[in-house]
């Protein structure tokens, strides 16, 4: 049976998506959180594995990867932008090396597929401005929840330790 994990699966977007993933009849899905509250998934509980960590800690990333052997990560966890600006320290390690923890976890233990969320935060004023924008537009991130979103896209389409091509199966 095939396993997906979803870091940030109890937040917003994390929950509709593990929502989606149960009525389209994805095999086991893990849901991560750092806080451990379940409230938005608690009606479809039974259907999912809870793992409590937080993804700028390394080592729960690791135990969490290894436990399950997902065939594929959908990382959408991470710190909101308020609180980033709030505690830029604490903005990086969630949302910048959280995503280096899960790249790297999953180049460790021979995941097929990590799919990351970013945010049009990244281009800054021109997003807000109304502007059009597409990926061959300009970014220029002016807060520190941006600048570390534009770092994990860059770090995910890198090459080097962190990249890898697996013989997955279709």
């Amino acid at each position: 049976m095939d396993t997906t994990l979803v870091t940030g699966g109890t937040g917003f977007i994390g929950s509709h998506l593990v929502r989606l993933f149960l009525a389209k009849g994805v095999g086991k899905v893990v849901v991560n959180s750092v806080s451990g509250n379940a409230r938005s998934l608690a009606d479809v509980r039974e259907r999912l594995e809870f793992e409590r960590g937080d993804v700028g800690i390394f080592t729960d990333v690791l135990r969490i990867v290894q436990k399950h052997q997902p065939q594929t990560i959908f990382h959408i966890g991470a710190m909101l932008a308020p609180a980033c600006d709030e505690s830029p320290e604490s903005g990086i390690r969630a949302n910048g090396l959280g995503t280096y923890h899960v790249l790297e976890a999953a180049r460790s233990f021979g995941v097929c597929q990590v799919v990351f969320a970013s945010s049009l935060s990244v281009f800054g004023g021109a997003s807000a401005a109304g502007a059009l924008v597409n990926d061959d537009s300009r970014t220029r991130p002016d807060t520190v929840y941006a600048a570390a979103k534009l770092f994990s896209e860059n770090l995910g389409g890198s090459t080097g330790s962190i990249s890898g091509e697996y013989a997955c199966p279709t």
